[in-house]
């Protein structure tokens, strides 16, 4: 394959990163792809520490865009959209580490099956680095079906690759602050062709910043500010509308799978509102919700392992281990 340009913008959105972003963009550059097939921008909304410094100092040929204000994450995101020229778009995050073969493999799968949207598995095992794959395991075409079926999507925002002229099309909501990705997901798997790399070519760590570990966070030292509670009530506002909005979508009631997932895929999203409700002290609303919800078997099982998790952390009473939770075959 020759090109004259890039096909790949990486663009890595960032904000008070000091302590990742050298590790990420370095990951970045030391990749087995051909340097003239992508170039690397960083994308700084208007960081308060020295993450600009840090690119500055270490990174000469990096080319770092500085917003004047901080414009909010979603609306950097989309950012990265419009200032992208090249076929292809990687929104790689800041916080995590890439694998020398994640351009390489994306390019590739992209290339040979035109598709819109690509990402890859993730891992908490720091030594990835040495791994040296030498096939591509992937799924091909994941379908709306799937992703009710998965009762989650297989696109890691934090790792995905774009086609441009479909990304530009199917931008993320800046009216939604605390779950973009999720209803940008259930929105782009109606319409887009979907690969997904079973490879781990990402490492991640989950950090404070991350919605799942403000949760444990919370449910370690609990709710001590109004700052945290206003917060935790405006996920429970939009995670709300979010769910209305899939139980009136005609696609997701059209959709030829059985009712025994869409229950599932329905029960994860009141799973979380349930948990909220458990960090903002209201525990009888929390357990109210557990037992009105329907379960299949498989996700009774995940749940009751949260639980047990929970009691162990001393966090839940030792008698919900005999919580009678409905499912249906």
């Amino acid at each position: 394959m020759k090109t004259n340009k890039p096909l790949i913008t990486v663009i890595i959105p960032t904000y008070n990163r000091e302590k990742t972003i050298y590790n990420c963009v370095k990951s970045l550059q030391n990749q087995t792809i051909k340097n003239e097939y992508y170039q690397i921008i960083v994308l700084d909304n208007h960081s308060t520490d020295t993450t600009v410094d840090i690119i500055k100092n270490n990174f000469k040929d990096i080319k770092v865009i500085t917003n004047n204000t901080n414009i909010g994450m979603v609306s950097n995101w989309n950012k990265a959209i419009n200032i992208t020229e090249t076929k292809y778009l990687a929104l790689f995050h800041s916080d995590e580490v890439f694998h020398p073969q994640i351009l390489e493999f994306y390019l590739e799968v992209c290339e040979k099956e035109e598709c819109d949207i690509i990402s890859s598995a993730i891992t908490y095992e720091q030594n990835f680095l040495n791994i040296k794959y030498n096939n591509i395991d992937y799924y091909k075409d994941m379908n709306f079906n799937n992703f009710i079926k998965q009762t989650h999507g297989n696109i890691q925002i934090t790792n995905a690759m774009f086609r441009l002229d479909y990304i530009k099309n199917n931008m993320f909501d800046e009216q939604i602050k605390y779950y973009p990705d999720k209803e940008w997901q259930y929105r782009v798997y109606k319409t887009a062709s979907i690969y997904y790399i079973r490879n781990k070519l990402t490492y991640t760590k989950i950090g404070e910043h991350q919605l799942s570990s403000f949760y444990w966070k919370a449910l370690k030292e609990g709710i001590v500010n109004d700052k945290n509670i206003l917060y935790l009530k405006q996920v429970i506002s939009e995670n709300k509308i979010f769910i209305n909005k899939i139980k009136c979508d005609k696609d997701f009631l059209e959709a030829s799978i059985s009712k025994k997932y869409k229950n599932e895929f329905l029960a994860k999203e009141y799973s979380h509102l349930a948990t909220i409700q458990f960090l903002l002290n209201d525990k009888e609303r929390y357990i109210s919700i557990l037992k009105s919800l329907t379960y299949t078997n498989s996700f009774k099982k995940i749940f009751i392992r949260i639980i047990k998790l929970l009691i162990i952390l001393k966090i839940l009473p030792k008698k919900l281990l005999f919580l009678k939770i409905g499912y249906q075959k």
